[in-house]
């Protein structure tokens, strides 16, 4: 928390001040000293190390970065803020306990939409690549080795080796050279 110097309002001469939580907490470690911790804490509250934590009275040195624009980003900042809070305790812990399930859920929908997607390219348009890639290169090996080849257990023609003639290339149609 910032306020400025008594008497002036230049922006310049803002200085740091402690909250009053602050000022509570450094009175409660003086008391400590003296033996006198436990009343203290009756009277500011047992969860005033976890607000401390959450709400630092220094300012960093940094400014945070931002996270990218994403659906992903979003439930990480949601998660965090209602793990600490519901940490805190001091709100409904129903509330928070149902963002973080519903926050959780969308990640895991997320995420299997994502597999989904990733399963259904492979089937959808690589597989029928590759196939089309094979065939073409059969085709290819049957016509550069003068039929002699094998077939292999996946259907297609692979060359035996020696008999690979490279004048065939030129005897390929336009289109057949262009495509391989």
């Amino acid at each position: 928390m910032t306020g400025s110097v008594e008497g002036t309002d230049d922006p310049t001469k803002t200085l740091l001040q402690p909250s009053p939580r602050v000022v509570v907490a450094q009175e409660l470690k003086l008391k400590e000293e003296d033996g006198v911790a436990q009343e203290l804490k009756l009277e500011v509250g047992e969860d005033l190390e976890l607000e401390l934590a959450l709400q630092p009275d220094e300012h960093l040195p940094h400014e945070a970065e931002a996270f990218n624009a994403s659906v992903f980003s979003l439930l990480l900042a949601n998660i965090v803020q209602d793990f600490t809070r519901l940490t805190i305790g001091n709100e409904s812990k129903f509330l928070r306990a149902s963002r973080l399930t519903i926050s959780m859920a969308m990640v895991l929908v997320l995420m299997g939409l994502q597999a989904f997607l990733l399963v259904s390219v492979n089937n959808l348009l690589c597989k029928a690549a590759v196939k089309n890639i094979r065939e073409i290169y059969s085709d290819y090996e049957v016509h550069m080795y003068n039929n002699h080849t094998v077939q292999l257990w996946t259907g297609f023609y692979r060359g035996i080796p020696g008999h690979f003639d490279p004048k065939e290339f030129s005897y390929l149609s336009a289109e057949n050279r262009e495509t391989l």
